[in-house]
């Protein structure tokens, strides 16, 4: 699943020539179908795509 989105992520972190350290742990007894996860992956990617375009202040 992050492999088939990892470039909403990979963008802007080459762009702002930045790195980051992601992992996901999951922690229900039941395996999700891949249809519920993808858009929830999507929305994760998204917010740490946010943070890594994000300039640095001062």
């Amino acid at each position: 699943m992050y492999r088939l989105q990892k470039h909403i992520l990979y963008t802007p972190l080459r762009d702002n020539s930045r790195q980051m350290a992601v992992f996901f742990i999951y922690l229900d007894k039941k395996i999700p179908d891949f249809a519920s996860l993808q858009p929830k992956f999507s929305v994760i990617l998204e917010k740490l795509a946010r943070e890594a375009g994000r300039k640095e202040q001062p």
